[in-house]
């Protein structure tokens, strides 16, 4: 069975980073997402030490993520590896065809060659396999 959704680009954009950082946080890259660390240092009105502990939250997430997984405190599963979540590789198949596609619009807008990762269709490694996107006009 197959699913129809109909999505203006930004929620297409929300989906694609919900999904990128589900398929990185499967992989042990437990960052704070830029947006969330960008709102809080707004919400605590530019607090001062507020860089100094973020800072120390990331070394805290290295240290809970190399406990918890076994990895080393910088490693990560890769993209299509056994180790890995089927999850993470599902995640993926959805999340790089809407990325690949903001680059292609992004590039014809402005008329130039883009050298963004996302500049060429990557590979699938779900079961799934890759979404397919179709832009329409309404």
């Amino acid at each position: 069975m197959k699913y129809e959704l109909k999505l203006n680009k930004h929620q297409l954009s929300v989906i694609a980073t919900a999904l990128e950082f589900y398929s990185r946080f499967l992989a042990g890259q437990w960052d704070i997402p830029k947006k969330m660390q960008d709102k809080e240092y707004n919400l605590q009105e530019k607090y001062s030490g507020f860089w100094n502990k973020r800072n120390y939250v990331v070394e805290q997430l290295k240290i809970l993520k190399s406990h918890f997984t076994g990895l080393n405190i910088n490693a990560s599963y890769g993209i299509g590896t056994t180790n890995l979540h089927e999850n993470a590789n599902t995640a993926y198949d959805i999340y790089r065809p809407i990325l690949e596609l903001f680059v292609e619009e992004h590039t014809k807008k402005h008329s130039g060659v883009n050298h963004s990762v996302y500049a060429s269709p990557g590979l699938s490694y779900s079961k799934d396999g890759r979404i397919k996107i179709k832009k329409v006009n309404n």
